[in-house]
Protein backbone atom coordinates (compact mmCIF):
# COMPACT_ATOMS: atom_id res chain seq x y z
CA UNK A 1 0.00 0.00 0.00
CA UNK A 2 0.81 3.70 -0.46
CA UNK A 3 0.69 5.99 2.41
CA UNK A 4 -0.95 9.71 1.63
CA UNK A 5 -0.80 12.67 3.67
CA UNK A 6 -3.20 15.55 3.98
CA UNK A 7 -2.37 18.95 3.33
CA UNK A 8 -3.80 22.08 3.88
CA UNK A 9 -3.03 26.19 3.22
CA UNK A 10 -1.54 27.72 6.31
CA UNK A 11 -2.02 31.30 4.71
CA UNK A 12 -4.60 33.22 5.69
CA UNK A 13 -7.36 32.65 2.59
CA UNK A 14 -7.19 36.08 2.38
CA UNK A 15 -4.00 36.36 0.69
CA UNK A 16 -3.78 34.97 -2.73
CA UNK A 17 -0.40 35.36 -4.69
CA UNK A 18 -0.45 36.58 -7.88
CA UNK A 19 -1.04 34.62 -10.90
CA UNK A 20 1.48 35.03 -13.82
CA UNK A 21 0.47 32.41 -16.95
CA UNK A 22 4.23 31.65 -19.09
CA UNK A 23 4.08 33.50 -22.84
CA UNK A 24 2.94 30.50 -24.89
CA UNK A 25 0.70 29.37 -22.55
CA UNK A 26 -3.17 29.58 -21.65
CA UNK A 27 -5.10 28.47 -18.71
CA UNK A 28 -8.95 26.84 -19.13
CA UNK A 29 -11.22 25.01 -17.40
CA UNK A 30 -10.98 21.21 -18.72
CA UNK A 31 -13.82 20.02 -21.12
CA UNK A 32 -15.44 16.45 -21.38
CA UNK A 33 -13.70 16.56 -24.84
CA UNK A 34 -10.10 16.47 -22.80
CA UNK A 35 -10.78 13.35 -20.38
CA UNK A 36 -9.41 11.12 -23.38
CA UNK A 37 -6.33 12.74 -23.44
CA UNK A 38 -5.82 13.07 -19.88
CA UNK A 39 -6.92 8.94 -19.43
CA UNK A 40 -4.78 8.00 -22.44
CA UNK A 41 -1.49 9.43 -21.03
CA UNK A 42 -2.43 8.63 -17.73
CA UNK A 43 -2.47 5.23 -18.69
CA UNK A 44 1.28 4.66 -20.28
CA UNK A 45 1.78 5.02 -16.06
CA UNK A 46 -0.34 2.63 -15.45
CA UNK A 47 0.55 -0.74 -16.90
CA UNK A 48 -2.10 0.57 -20.34
CA UNK A 49 -5.17 0.04 -17.75
CA UNK A 50 -7.42 2.91 -16.68
CA UNK A 51 -7.61 3.67 -13.41
CA UNK A 52 -11.36 3.09 -12.56
CA UNK A 53 -11.06 6.14 -9.94
CA UNK A 54 -9.33 8.54 -12.18
CA UNK A 55 -11.86 8.02 -15.19
CA UNK A 56 -14.65 8.50 -12.78
CA UNK A 57 -12.45 11.92 -11.60
CA UNK A 58 -12.01 13.19 -14.92
CA UNK A 59 -15.34 12.26 -15.98
CA UNK A 60 -17.41 14.06 -13.24
CA UNK A 61 -14.84 16.20 -12.09
CA UNK A 62 -15.04 17.74 -15.69
CA UNK A 63 -18.54 18.64 -15.72
CA UNK A 64 -19.49 19.38 -11.82
CA UNK A 65 -16.49 20.44 -10.00
CA UNK A 66 -13.18 23.08 -10.40
CA UNK A 67 -10.76 22.27 -12.74
CA UNK A 68 -8.22 23.81 -14.50
CA UNK A 69 -6.17 22.74 -17.65
CA UNK A 70 -3.18 24.40 -18.97
CA UNK A 71 -2.60 24.36 -23.16
CA UNK A 72 0.17 25.52 -25.30
CA UNK A 73 -1.70 28.55 -26.99
CA UNK A 74 -3.18 27.78 -30.54
CA UNK A 75 -3.90 24.08 -29.24
CA UNK A 76 -6.76 24.23 -26.99
CA UNK A 77 -7.70 19.95 -27.90
CA UNK A 78 -5.09 18.96 -26.10
CA UNK A 79 -3.89 19.58 -22.44
CA UNK A 80 -0.37 19.46 -21.20
CA UNK A 81 -1.32 19.81 -17.73
CA UNK A 82 -4.28 19.35 -15.38
CA UNK A 83 -5.79 19.53 -11.96
CA UNK A 84 -8.92 17.94 -11.16
CA UNK A 85 -10.78 18.28 -7.62
CA UNK A 86 -12.54 14.98 -5.96
CA UNK A 87 -16.20 15.37 -4.44
CA UNK A 88 -14.60 15.62 -1.40
CA UNK A 89 -12.89 18.88 -2.04
CA UNK A 90 -9.64 17.47 -2.54
CA UNK A 91 -7.58 18.54 -5.44
CA UNK A 92 -6.20 15.76 -7.52
CA UNK A 93 -4.55 14.68 -9.93
CA UNK A 94 -1.84 17.60 -10.22
CA UNK A 95 -0.06 16.89 -13.56
CA UNK A 96 2.26 18.00 -15.43
CA UNK A 97 3.95 16.73 -19.03
CA UNK A 98 7.19 16.09 -18.54
CA UNK A 99 8.34 18.76 -21.65
CA UNK A 100 6.55 21.21 -19.84
CA UNK A 101 8.16 21.04 -16.59
CA UNK A 102 10.21 23.89 -14.46
CA UNK A 103 7.90 26.49 -15.86
CA UNK A 104 6.09 26.74 -12.62
CA UNK A 105 3.09 25.56 -14.24
CA UNK A 106 1.78 22.89 -11.18
CA UNK A 107 2.09 26.07 -9.10
CA UNK A 108 0.31 28.29 -11.04
CA UNK A 109 -2.72 25.25 -11.09
CA UNK A 110 -2.85 25.08 -7.66
CA UNK A 111 -3.01 28.38 -7.24
CA UNK A 112 -6.24 28.64 -9.89
CA UNK A 113 -7.54 25.88 -8.22
CA UNK A 114 -7.38 27.46 -4.55
CA UNK A 115 -8.81 30.53 -5.76
CA UNK A 116 -12.15 28.58 -7.41
CA UNK A 117 -12.46 26.56 -5.30
CA UNK A 118 -12.69 29.47 -2.38
CA UNK A 119 -14.77 31.39 -4.51
CA UNK A 120 -17.38 28.43 -4.87
CA UNK A 121 -17.71 26.60 -2.18
CA UNK A 122 -16.17 29.21 0.68
CA UNK A 123 -13.56 26.64 1.53
CA UNK A 124 -9.76 26.57 1.02
CA UNK A 125 -9.40 22.35 -1.07
CA UNK A 126 -6.65 20.11 0.73
CA UNK A 127 -4.57 17.90 -1.06
CA UNK A 128 -3.47 14.15 -0.70
CA UNK A 129 0.42 13.48 -1.16
CA UNK A 130 2.02 10.46 -1.50
CA UNK A 131 4.60 10.65 1.13
CA UNK A 132 7.30 9.58 -0.94
CA UNK A 133 6.62 12.38 -3.41
CA UNK A 134 9.17 14.62 -2.42
CA UNK A 135 8.47 16.99 -5.51
CA UNK A 136 5.06 17.64 -4.58
CA UNK A 137 5.68 18.08 -0.71
CA UNK A 138 8.08 20.45 -1.75
CA UNK A 139 5.73 22.27 -4.26
CA UNK A 140 3.19 22.77 -1.73
CA UNK A 141 5.66 24.00 0.87
CA UNK A 142 6.62 26.28 -0.99
CA UNK A 143 2.86 28.02 -2.01
CA UNK A 144 2.29 27.55 1.94
CA UNK A 145 0.99 24.26 2.56
CA UNK A 146 1.41 22.20 5.23
CA UNK A 147 0.75 18.42 6.46
CA UNK A 148 -1.49 17.85 8.61
CA UNK A 149 -0.06 15.35 10.61
CA UNK A 150 -3.45 13.71 12.36
CA UNK A 151 -4.64 12.85 8.86
CA UNK A 152 -3.46 10.14 7.00
CA UNK A 153 -5.13 7.70 4.26
CA UNK A 154 -3.33 4.09 3.15
CA UNK A 155 -4.19 3.69 -0.56
CA UNK A 156 -3.75 -0.76 -1.47
CA UNK A 157 -3.05 -1.14 -5.32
Amino acid sequence: GQWYLRWVRAAPSQVHPPLSVPVGYTLAPLQLSHVDHILQHRREGNDGRADPLLVMLATSGVTERPSVGVFVDGQPDTPIGWCLMYQSGCLGPLYVMVGHRGKALARLMIRVMFRRVEEVHGLGPFAMIADDNVASQRLFTSEVWVKDSHSKLLVRK
